[in-house]
């Protein structure tokens, strides 16, 4: 099955990716200056997530995403202003979606 241009009139944003490249010495991390956007429906309501870590917590938002590239929670999501009170909010959890010919989308929980 490919992908369904009906679907697309449900993905009204555009979201941007930076892959995380490295780590400074005091833990914090560091991304690509490159970005991917990919388009996307963003529903903000809290609900509770499995963190790729394992632990339950509540997330802001859910994210799906139309895209076959690769996302890791380790990535940075940037999101349209006014979403959410930051724009660029953790990724908590990372979901993909294949149909019967390979990878399809992706369902991102986001923290606060």
């Amino acid at each position: 099955m490919t992908w369904d241009p009906a679907l697309d009139e449900l993905l009204t944003e555009t979201v941007y990716f930076s892959t995380a490249s490295a780590q400074t010495r005091y833990g914090v991390k560091t991304f690509s200056t490159a970005q991917t956007s990919a388009r996307a429906r963003i529903v903000v309501r809290q609900s509770e997530v499995r963190t790729a870590q394992g632990q339950t917590v509540m997330s802001a938002a859910t994210v799906w995403v139309k895209s076959t590239g690769a996302i890791s929670a380790e990535d940075r999501i940037t999101l349209p202003a006014g979403i959410l009170p930051t724009s660029q909010p953790p990724i908590l959890s990372v979901e993909r979606y294949p149909d019967e010919t390979g990878p399809h989308h992706h369902k991102l929980s986001l923290g606060f």
